[in-house]
């Protein structure tokens, strides 16, 4: 079943609030892309809390990270261009999160 534009949205906020409920991320950390049917991309803005995410707040991109639509004063994070990598080398993937959950921190700190 294929989500509707709105739903897509709808459900990346979702995401991004059980991240920030689940204490996955904290402040401004963390965000979240999807890739669309035609090749661009939805994506939470930098320098907000994923506890505050709306479906109008998300940016649209393309595939260089250039902003096709988004609320103003609200662009993606520097952190796309990472999303962007992944997405390029593996083309099949549709979604990225980046967090920080603790668990996984203090494992990556023990080595």
């Amino acid at each position: 079943m294929e989500l509707t534009y709105m739903e897509l949205r709808e459900q990346i906020c979702d995401i991004c609030h059980k991240m920030w409920q689940l204490g996955w991320v904290a402040a401004n950390d963390g965000n979240v892309s999807v890739k669309l049917p035609d090749g661009t991309f939805l994506a939470t803005p930098t320098g907000m809390s994923k506890s505050f995410i709306t479906p109008q707040k998300l940016v649209h991109i393309d595939q260089d990270g250039q902003v096709l639509g988004a609320p103003a004063g609200l662009k993606p994070s520097s952190e796309i261009k990472m999303h962007l990598r992944v997405y390029q080398e593996n083309p099949r993937l549709q979604a990225v999160t980046h967090a920080h959950p603790p668990m996984a921190t203090c494992f990556a700190i023990a080595g």
